[in-house]
């Protein structure tokens, strides 16, 4: 069936922001206004039977293509309890791992700041860090065979290091985790220029790639435009944006219908779907007329059934770039081009957690939920990206990372 963009006149009404409340500390900064947010109770009014979508999804199980077989004793070492004392070095607010300078892994305590180097390949580049559901595991893209790139998996001290991928091709992108933490999705080509195509691998049994552990291609599209995955909770969905938002269907093996029509502004992107009911919230491209550039709007459709979604909804032009849900689903966290949002979609208003952000990286949630990291310019070194963590209310920022110089990207927190 034609899928059809709805925007409905209860979106025109002025999101309230909660301006961030720093610590004496920081520089007061007037934030962004943010336009309007679609909110739950539009998504009853978009179609009849959106009141009924929000019974929480089926219990996680495994489909057949993705069960899991008994890892080696040697592979992967057992998880060590965490002490009752609090040793040097232990972090009672987790680690935060990210890519330093495109070639380096580093992991920072969060309450010390001190910060080792725990991954590097000579030099060579890194790309798109990930961290397993279950907090054990680091994925990234790092080098493979001669110019190939791969998708590799390391424990957190590195004392454990898999190659996950044997493809031998030269793009690859995007690894993200199935809520089993066993088995991860990316985009791949055999060349930089190529049409990228979807593939799942697992991580036990890759050390015979890809006999062992099930490598193999989900998708035929051939198109250069794919990006953005995300699993659904039960790992029985795949979603992706080809232009269109896809999903694959682990059940039935294969690629349904669009579920939203884009705009000639540019492709649907970043889904992510609710982890306790059946909205798919998502970024569509919209022009913003008074910065004259074109970002997300954030926008959802409630899925009853695969093949019948409900009418889109589309909310105010907000420019973001990330979106990524709370576990319990209350919470989605917003990242823009010029701010960190924290929405509240049951009351359609959000919290303001940063501005002037100037480089453009995912926020993530810490392992509790009560507090939120990003990459913003340093306090002493504004043109020195730096890491800053703030509580989910907006209070207390404050730097972590004082850098004198280097990048970093691709944040991911661990408890």
């Amino acid at each position: 069936m034609p899928i059809r963009s709805l925007r409905l006149p209860m979106f025109v009404v002025v999101l309230l922001l909660i301006l961030a409340a720093c610590d004496s500390s920081s520089n007061d900064a007037q934030l962004p206004t943010v336009a309007v947010l679609p909110t739950a109770d539009d998504a009853a009014t978009v179609t009849a039977q959106a009141a009924a979508s929000q019974a929480a999804l089926a219990a996680p199980t495994l489909p057949p293509e993705v069960t899991v077989t008994p890892l080696p004793t040697a592979t992967l070492p057992p998880p060590t309890p965490l002490p009752t004392a609090t040793p040097e070095g232990f972090s009672r607010a987790g680690y935060i791992y990210y890519i330093f300078n495109g070639d380096l892994i580093i992991e920072l305590n969060v309450d010390t700041g001190d910060e080792q180097a725990i991954i590097r390949f000579n030099g060579a580049p890194l790309d798109d860090l990930a961290l397993s559901p279950d907090g054990k595991l680091l994925a990234y893209v790092a080098p493979g065979n001669g110019l190939a790139r791969e998708v590799w998996v390391s424990s957190r001290d590195a004392s454990y290091m898999q190659q996950v991928s044997c493809l031998n091709f030269r793009r690859v992108e995007n690894p993200t985790w199935h809520p089993n933490s066993n088995t991860i999705a990316f985009f791949a080509a055999p060349n930089e220029d190529d049409p990228l195509n979807l593939f799942i691998a697992d991580v036990i049994g890759s050390g015979n790639c890809p006999d062992d552990n099930n490598q193999r291609q989900l998708t035929g599209r051939n198109d250069t435009d794919m990006r953005d995955m995300a699993w659904s909770a039960d790992g029985e969905r795949l979603f992706f944006s080809d232009g269109s938002l896809f999903v694959y269907d682990v059940t039935s093996g294969r690629v349904l219908a669009p579920l939203t029509e884009p705009d000639a502004y540019g492709p649907d992107y970043a889904p992510a779907p609710n982890p306790v009911s059946n909205e798919l919230f998502y970024l569509k491209t919209q022009p913003n007329f008074e910065t004259n550039r074109n970002g997300g709007a954030l926008s959802f459709i409630t899925l009853e059934a695969l093949d019948s979604p409900s009418l889109e909804s589309v909310g105010g032009q907000l420019e973001a770039e990330s979106l990524e849900w709370s576990r319990d689903g209350t919470r989605l966290l917003i990242g823009t081009r010029d701010a960190v949002l924290l929405f509240n979609p049951e009351v359609g208003t959000a919290v303001a957690l940063a501005g002037e952000m100037r480089f453009v990286s995912p926020p993530v949630f810490s392992p509790d939920e009560q507090q939120v990291a990003y990459i913003a310019p340093g306090e002493e070194t504004p043109d020195v990206p730096q890491i800053f963590a703030v509580n989910r209310d907006g209070t207390q920022r404050r730097q972590i990372t004082h850098h004198d110089e280097g990048t970093i990207t691709d944040i991911v927190w661990a408890s």
